[in-house]
């Protein structure tokens, strides 16, 4: 038994095994890195997008009526929600890391809860103020 395993045959296999392997956590490792850059992206288009909304009603005081109020208002809350998951989703991408505390996740979802309350809440009034 010994020798079948350790005949030059069996090695070839088990080396082919290993480099498959290791191909494969590559082109893990290559999609993640892709994935991360993607959503950086999209977080900080987001994030431009808002704040510019923000500056411009701040700036101009022709939008400075309640709609263009709970508008810049909406912006600060979305801003809030998406930085409550997304920035934890690229550190845990980048870092490898993949566990959260209780804490951390209790601290997670009470903001995730808190601006989409504030996203549903905003939108209400806007509607009722139309």
């Amino acid at each position: 038994r010994r020798d079948a395993q350790h005949s030059p045959g069996n090695a070839d296999i088990g080396e082919d095994n290993q480099h498959e392997r290791n191909s494969e956590k590559h082109q893990a490792h290559e999609q993640q890195q892709l994935l991360y850059g993607l959503f950086l992206c999209m977080y900080l288009v987001t994030l431009t997008g808002n704040v510019l909304i923000i500056l411009a009603i701040g700036s101009n005081p022709h939008l400075h009526t309640p709609m263009y109020f709970f508008l810049a208002n909406l912006s600060f809350a979305d801003m809030g929600l998406i930085s409550s998951t997304v920035t934890k989703m690229l550190f845990n991408v980048r870092t490898q890391h993949r566990t959260i505390s209780y804490t951390g996740c209790l601290t997670q979802m009470y903001l995730f809860m808190m601006f989409d309350d504030l996203d549903s809440f905003f939108l209400d009034v806007m509607a009722y103020d139309r």
